[in-house]
């Protein structure tokens, strides 16, 4: 973990020696600043008061993507790690809040994705929030596992080995489920008003994406044993 390179940035060494332990945050009154802007202060996010480490803006999506990744990544040892911004096994609710405000107020740019991209060549493996910025809202947002339109008429679950999807109409669809990670694990074309597959899931957090019409629909799928 210490050594994944999504984890770890280029930095200037005194900035971050100053920046020493303290979690990410919001600042209103910076008790010490960067050059380029960088803040230390007191968090004006709601919900935290603490001193703070604020960076600047053209960071601020990036390092919420790597939040997100490490969460994910590394899943199984969130629990025993020691930070304000984390909750037991998840982010705290003021941070997770504010990491999602972030990851949509500076989207994905052209340098995050050639790093994912040099990343990948070194480590095999991807940020899948860089990849599929959809991600973030469906697991940690507001949009509860609805991306573009209502899902009412869909019910999806797991149960027996076997995913099940049903729905109101027998319309002609697209679907294909994605683990995490943003990898494809099944597709298959469907024009009834249910479908089984047999697939053998581990617990953690799924993805299937529903296309019909040219319109995309998204539902989460959470395993926990």
């Amino acid at each position: 973990m210490v050594t994944d390179l999504f984890h770890n940035y280029p930095t200037d060494g005194y900035v971050n020696g100053i920046r020493s332990n303290y979690p990410f945050g919001e600042v209103a009154n910076a008790s010490w600043s960067s050059s380029n802007g960088s803040k230390i202060g007191n968090c004006s996010y709601s919900g935290y008061s603490d001193i703070v480490f604020e960076p600047i803006d053209e960071y601020k999506g990036d390092f919420a993507r790597t939040y997100f990744y490490m969460m994910t990544r590394y899943m199984d040892q969130v629990a025993s790690w020691n930070s304000d911004m984390l909750a037991g096994d998840d982010l705290a609710p003021w941070a997770r809040e504010m990491l999602v405000e972030w990851d949509s107020s500076d989207p994905v740019s052209l340098k995050e994705t050639d790093r994912n991209n040099s990343v990948y060549l070194i480590q095999n493996n991807r940020n899948p929030f860089i990849d599929h910025p959809e991600f973030t809202d469906l697991i940690w947002g507001t949009a509860n596992g609805i991306l573009d339109a209502d899902l009412s008429d869909i019910k999806f679950w797991y149960s027996g080995r076997m995913v099940h999807l049903e729905r109101e109409t027998g319309e002609s669809s697209n679907v294909m489920i994605y683990n995490i990670l943003g990898q494809p694990l099944i597709s298959f074309y469907i024009n009834s008003k249910s479908f089984d597959e047999q697939l053998d899931l581990q617990s953690g957090i799924y993805i299937m994406v529903l296309e019909s019409n040219n319109e995309w629909r998204s539902l989460k799928l959470l395993i926990s044993e």
